[in-house]
């Protein structure tokens, strides 16, 4: 059996698909910003820390953050938290 995944960051604790598939929904109707991963992963024992911008239909970046990620035995991702951090 999968783990379940859970996503928690500022503006969402959501546990399950059902959950973050409708997130993902409302996130893109609300905040709707392209996601980029900045830099490379960084990954130890099970975990990976992914740096990532956000920016808006015009190009400018809106936000900056990393995410935390915790991976289950079989690979999956079983949780993922994420840091947001103003622009620079």
């Amino acid at each position: 059996m999968r783990d379940v995944v859970a996503l928690r960051d500022a503006y969402a604790c959501v546990v399950g698909r059902d959950e973050l598939r409708d997130h993902i929904a409302a996130a893109r109707m609300h905040m709707p910003m392209s996601l980029a991963r900045s830099g490379e992963p960084r990954h130890c024992q099970g975990s990976a820390l992914c740096d990532w911008s956000a920016s808006g239909a015009d190009g400018t970046i809106r936000a900056r953050g990393t995410n935390l990620f915790e991976f289950a035995a079989d690979g999956s991702i079983r949780a993922v938290t994420g840091f947001w951090a103003p622009p620079a």
